[in-house]
Formats: structure tokens, sequence, C-alpha cells
């Protein structure tokens, strides 16, 4: 394969991964928030994995993008649901780094709005890749 068969995919593959690393970190949290014998190891996973699982959607999103406007004439980068809605997942990860529980001091209630925001991007990323694949090449 060449350099311009693979460069049309990266972002797809890059994004396929995001998904999973949202996915599964996001499950962790949620696991670290049941009365489990493994309660603690799961909130150190969520602790540690949940900044990578928010680069690769930056590096995603930033992927996205540069590919629409390099390699797909037939494409406007922010014209399409798949954009908005990606958008959304980085900006609603950004605010979850920003009011983590660690930051918030525990906070009840902003525990609970992590729980509930970090729920809801489980379900956009899901989303963000459902609607990427009717814009595959």
């Amino acid at each position: 394969m060449s350099a311009g068969t693979l460069l049309p995919l990266l972002h797809p593959l890059l994004g396929a991964l995001a998904v999973c690393a949202v996915f599964f970190v996001g499950l962790r949290g949620l696991r670290s928030r049941r009365p489990r014998p493994d309660a603690a190891a799961s909130r150190a996973f969520h602790r540690r994995y949940a900044p990578a699982a928010l680069g690769l959607v930056g590096l995603s999103w930033l992927g996205g993008i540069s590919s629409v406007a390099l390699l797909r004439e037939d494409l406007d980068p922010a014209g399409s649901w798949h954009f908005v809605v990606a958008s959304t997942v980085l900006t609603v990860m950004v605010g979850l780094w920003l009011r983590s529980p660690e930051r918030t001091g525990h906070a009840p209630r902003a525990v609970a709005q992590h729980v509930a925001a970090g729920f809801f991007t489980m379900l956009a990323a899901i989303l963000t890749a459902t609607l990427g694949l009717g814009l595959l090449p």
C-alpha cells in the first residue's frame, strides 16, 4: 500500500482507537463508583489513563480537520454532524479534566456532574464513530 492509500485511513484508525480509549477509561471510572473490591484500582486506572484518552481524542480531532482540509476536497472541514459531535466530545472531555474530582476537592455535586458528563461522553464518542463511518473514502 502506498502513502496515498494509507493517509486517508489514518484519522479513522486514530478515531477508533480514541473511541475505544474513551469507552474503556469511562467504564473503569463508572466501575470505581460502585462498592466493589476493585473500586480503588479502577479509580486509579481512570485517573491515570483519562488524560491519555483526552490526548487521543484531541489528536484524532486535529487529524480529522487536517485530513479533510488536505485530502478531502469533497467535504467541508466543519460541515458535518460528525465534526459537531466530535467537537462536543473534545470540549466535554476538557471540561471533565478541568472539573475532575481531584481539582474540586471531591465535592459531591462535582463528582455527580463528572459521572454524568463522562457517561454522556462515552455515548457521544460512539455516535461520533457511527457518523464518521458515513464519511469514509
